[in-house]
């Protein structure tokens, strides 16, 4: 594809004139978004103006049924605007990726069961409120917090106390809810409930701690429940404890959604700093050498930088394919989900390292989009489930190993 707005590694041929138009929209928003990147990463600050802006254009419902005023993007298609969209700054990228997969979620979900009135208040509130969902499911103390939460939940009168603490909450500083899984144990028996707890409930706390190496402007604020009582009607999901990774329904759509997505996000990155390394090496000269682009170790990383980004394309698009319906839910696929996210994060990893020796000194300049896209980039590694973890659950599905072992490894 030669289109500044569709490089994306594909003929435009493959694509329907409708992910044309949803691709578009990510570079307009991209390009726009890319101005004040810098400014946000020196300052750690949320871009409250990029999310307004993308629920203006409407981005943010995209991946709702019609019915609720969404376009019904696909997985794949989801995948590809947010390659686009990260290319201009990442970390509004990343907190789009939070929201808009959990869209993708509850849409399937209710597509399965449309007399669950749960979703519908929950799309009506992004389509007509422009709500902003965000993330805090992680724990400092689990590695799989949807089975095994280290937050409790105890029955009290007319509802739940709700203890624990969240970490990398993303858009933290806009939504105006907060997820919360925890541990319930009555009469012997453990059992994970979800809940979606508004902001300003009593017992919330939003500890302001989000400075870190990259995706510096994600709002991942820590959150803490603490003797946070709720009433029954915010529990969102009720699963056993302790299943097997992604044996429940939401578990397992969340895996497929999450995974390939969040991959894509890298893939911008790594994209957006290969177009900025070409450009820079193009028409410069240096003493006594001559033309940089004429240096066979340029070709080298030009040649491994275009191989990396495609390979991890071709992953996510085959996966996204592959996955894009709610059958696709067994052990395979979760494993084949969580794949494309250690490869495609490796590989984004190593590209923008290499964009950053093909340029030199200068990208390591704040002033350089180099300097930030080398930080942004390292967030992918951490994404759950990070990478031995990662690597146990694929190559668990891999031997047929597919329920919980106690102990761990043997």
């Amino acid at each position: 594809m030669t289109t500044e707005v569709l490089d994306l590694g594909i003929d435009r041929g493959e694509l329907t004139e409708r992910q044309v138009t949803l691709i578009e929209r990510a570079a307009r928003l991209s390009d726009d978004f890319a101005t004040r990147a810098a400014e946000h990463d020196r300052e750690g600050s949320f871009a409250t103006e990029n999310f307004a802006a993308m629920h203006e254009v409407g981005y943010m419902k995209q991946c709702l049924d019609p019915a609720f005023g969404g376009e019904a993007v696909t997985l794949e298609e989801l995948c590809l605007t947010q390659e686009r969209l990260a290319w201009g700054d990442a970390s509004t990228a990343l907190g789009a990726n939070m929201h808009s997969f959990f869209c993708g979620i509850t849409t399937e979900m209710w597509r399965a069961d449309p007399q669950e009135q749960r979703w519908p208040m929950l799309f009506a509130m992004v389509s007509q409120m422009k709500m902003t969902l965000g993330g805090a499911i992680s724990e400092p103390g689990s590695a799989d917090p949807l089975n095994f939460p280290a937050g409790s939940v105890e029955r009290v009168g007319g509802g739940f106390k709700l203890d624990g603490i969240k970490v990398f909450g993303s858009n933290s500083e806009i939504t105006p809810f907060f997820f919360y899984s925890g541990v319930l144990e009555e009469d012997g028996e453990k059992k994970v409930l979800s809940f979606q707890v508004p902001k300003g409930t009593p017992g919330v706390g939003v500890v302001k701690d989000w400075d870190t190496l990259g995706m510096r402007g994600t709002g991942s604020y820590t959150i803490v429940f603490k003797d946070c009582v709720v009433p029954e009607m915010f529990k969102a999901n009720e699963t056993p404890y302790g299943g097997s990774f992604g044996a429940d329904g939401f578990a397992a759509a969340f895996l497929c959604w999450f995974e390939p997505t969040v991959a894509s996000v890298y893939v911008g990155i790594a994209a957006a700093a290969r177009n900025i390394a070409v450009e820079a090496v193009k028409g410069r000269d240096r003493l006594p050498f001559g033309p940089v682009q004429d240096y066979p170790g340029t070709q080298y990383a030009v040649a491994e930088m275009y191989i990396g980004i495609e390979a991890a394309r071709a992953f996510i698009r085959r996966t996204a394919q592959r996955l894009a319906g709610p059958e696709k839910r067994d052990a395979q696929s979760l494993a084949l989900a969580v794949s494309t996210k250690v490869f495609a994060t490796d590989q984004a990893a190593k590209v923008v390292d290499l964009a950053m020796q093909t340029v030199g000194g200068g990208a390591f300049f704040k002033r350089s989009p180099l300097e930030r896209m080398y930080r942004d980039v390292r967030a992918g590694k951490i994404h759950p489930p990070s990478h031995y973890d990662a690597l146990e659950i694929i190559g668990k599905a891999g031997l047929g190993m597919t329920e919980r072992k106690t102990p761990r490894f043997r």
